[in-house]
């Protein structure tokens, strides 16, 4: 630990030696003070990279970032599609239920199961879009200030990914939980 601060106290002060020699260029123009300027930042090809990224790097990073919206954007879609399919599948089992009782509660118990069904709709949409709102700026954020920190970025990544694939196998497991509670008492009735 004692090593590491050591180190990083180092590099701060190398950086902070090569930010007064820019600064003093900028003041006279000495073209002696920016040969040693670009000098020290050959010399941390890591550093010069982050600061100056090449074309091919700004535009890999633009690429990274535009696929992973790509994906994402993807991801919602059919999820959203795959919640209207659960959603028909719980209408048609409502209406199955409705069909396999008496004819003095069909109505009541259409009505009933179609209200749960709109609640559930709306719950989900409403949840899945707060999610969204909530989840985007972080991956945003993470491709921007971390791309170039593999041992923050890809850690912070994976546990993105976890998050967004828990939030939508929970609303998956609902989905199924409150379908099959539709078919036990179709089986029931």
């Amino acid at each position: 630990m004692n090593q590491l601060i050591v180190k990083e106290s180092a590099e701060a002060n190398e950086l902070n030696t090569i930010a007064d020699k820019l600064q003093t260029y900028i003041g006279n123009q000495d073209n002696a003070i920016l040969t040693e300027v670009t000098e020290a930042l050959n010399k941390k090809p890591s550093l010069r990279s982050r600061l100056f990224p090449s074309a091919l790097e700004r535009e890999r990073n633009a690429m990274t970032v535009e696929s992973l919206r790509v994906v994402y954007e993807n991801q919602m879609r059919f999820f959203k599609l795959y919640c209207d399919i659960r959603f028909e599948v719980a209408s048609r089992l409502a209406n199955a239920l409705v069909k396999s009782v008496g004819m003095d509660l069909q109505t009541r118990l259409a009505k009933f199961a179609q209200d749960r069904i709109s609640e559930l709709r709306h719950a989900i949409a409403s949840n899945r879009q707060a999610f969204l709102e909530e989840i985007k700026p972080q991956l945003e954020r993470l491709e921007r200030d971390y791309k170039d920190f593999p041992e923050l970025y890809e850690p912070a990544h994976a546990s993105i990914v976890k998050e967004i694939q828990i939030f939508f196998e929970s609303i998956s497991a609902l989905l199924e939980g409150f379908i099959e509670n539709l078919t036990s008492k179709i089986s029931e009735g």
